[in-house]
Order: structure tokens, then C-alpha cells, then sequence
């Protein structure tokens, strides 16, 4: 049975086939780029990953030879408070470097830059007394607990 149709000789049946057969092959196509890109993306987010864990495996890494660093400071002024309170910065920047790495590897920002910060301050205060001959005792207590925090903060990472 023919349908009423503007063109003589083409019913609504011979269309319908046709447009079922060009939607089995776009839907084909669809599956084969899907399951391409996910066997092209799959290594990129494992290796994403990977790298994650090896800089928050370097942070802590680092992180622990800053508080070992920070047990050997003095509570008073002295010619080694120098040498291991640069020795602390360094660390904390190499932390600092690990993080922006990570981000411009396309991961996530870890830690904010609000923790570098503070650290650089304390660093600063901390030079300042060691200039002048000052007790340095609570600048020593507020590095030991902030170290101890930046340690529990990456240690959240894993």
C-alpha cells in the first residue's frame, strides 16, 4: 500500500529505511570515537595521577627534612640558625615549586598560597631577631607547630 506523497514513485516506507541505516551508522561512529578517546585518555589521567602522588610523595619527603632541620635550631641566637633556617626556606620552597608543578601539569593546586606565605613571614621575623640578638624561642615553637601542620596537610593529599 502507497502513501499519498508529493514525488511520484517514492512512498514513506523506502525513506524510513534509509534514515534508520544512516542513524545505525552515525550511532556507530559515535561508539567507535567514544571508545577511542577513552583508550587515548585512560593513560593521560593514570599518568595524571602518577604524577600526583610522586610530588605529594616528594612534599612530605620534604617536609620531614624541614621539621628534622627545625629540631637542630637553637632557642637563642647563634651562627648555625643562619645556615638551618635557610636550609628550612629552601625546603618550603621547593614544596612551594612541587605545587605550582603539579597544577601546571593540569592537576589540582594542592596547597594555597596563603601556606607559602605565612612561612616566608615567619622566615622573615625569624631573620630579623637572629639580626638583632633577640630570643627566638617562639618564632622556633610557631615553626615547629606550623611545620607540623604543613605536614598534616599534605599528608591529607594522599
Amino acid at each position: 500500500m502507497r502513501r499519498y506523497s508529493s514525488r511520484p514513485g517514492v512512498s514513506f516506507s523506502d525513506g524510513s529505511a534509509s534514515i534508520r541505516r544512516t542513524q545505525a551508522i552515525l550511532i556507530l561512529l559515535l561508539a567507535v570515537a567514544l571508545a577511542v578517546s577513552l583508550i587515548l585518555l585512560l593513560p593521560s589521567a593514570n599518568y595524571r595521577r602518577e604524577t600526583e602522588h610522586y610530588y605529594v610523595n616528594r612534599m612530605l619527603t620534604e617536609c620531614d627534612d624541614a621539621v628534622q632541620q627545625a629540631k637542630k635550631l637553637s632557642r637563642t641566637a647563634s651562627t648555625s640558625s643562619y645556615e638551618i633556617l635557610a636550609q628550612i626556606r629552601s625546603e618550603i620552597y621547593a614544596i612551594e615549586l612541587m605545587n605550582q608543578a603539579n597544577q601546571a601539569a593540569g592537576g589540582p593546586l594542592m596547597l594555597p598560597q596563603n601556606v607559602f606565605d605565612g612561612f616566608y613571614q615567619l622566615f622573615d621575623n625569624y631573620f630579623n631577631r637572629l639580626n638583632v640578638g633577640s630570643q627566638t624561642g617562639e618564632l622556633q615553637t610557631q615553626l615547629t607547630a606550623d611545620l607540623d601542620s604543613l605536614h598534616l596537610l599534605i599528608e591529607a593529599l594522599q
